[in-house]
């Protein structure tokens, strides 16, 4: 290709990518925002994050949010409930955390149940840990539910060229 093709490809194929993110945002952040709930950008931050431009990509980043925010939920919250929020617990939360995914074949969403449990732990808040897990996990599936819905749409309109 010229410069100038080349230049205009990657032009259309950037203005694409960041339109189809823009999209995902929007639409993940636009009903957490409208119910008033005062986190509302981690429905933003999951569709980007799962948003991928390949399926099987896509597939795994969604299956490792999904996943990662529920057993980094449950951790984060057992723990709470059982010895209270201390640095100790946090530190016991995230190696657990490691330790569950890794017994159960989900090492891709360590990072996601350590993230979750430092959502829980460390960010301050004022409803109960309950509903805070709840708020943060129905946040997140917002996110991830859009995110690849948006990414497979895409997809389907646009599938990538065959190598």
């Amino acid at each position: 290709m010229t410069s100038a093709a080349t230049f205009l490809h990657r032009l259309v194929t950037g203005l694409t990518r960041g339109g189809l993110l823009a999209l995902a945002a929007g639409l993940a952040y636009a009903p957490s925002h409208w119910l008033g709930l005062r986190q509302d950008f981690w429905g933003s931050i999951t569709a980007i994050l799962v948003l991928q431009t390949e399926m099987r990509a896509m597939k795994s980043m969604a299956r490792n949010q999904a996943l990662g925010g529920l057993i980094g939920g449950a951790i984060g919250l057992a723990l709470v409930l059982v010895f209270g929020d201390s640095l100790p617990v946090y530190l016991l939360g995230i190696i657990l955390a490691g330790v569950l995914c890794h017994e159960l074949a989900l090492e891709g969403a360590t990072q996601v149940s350590a993230v979750t449990i430092t959502i829980l732990m460390l960010v301050p808040h004022t409803e109960s840990m309950p509903a805070f897990l709840a708020t943060r996990l129905a946040e997140v599936a917002l996110g991830i539910a859009v995110g690849a819905a948006i990414g497979w749409a895409a997809l389907i309109a646009a599938p990538p060229p065959k190598t």
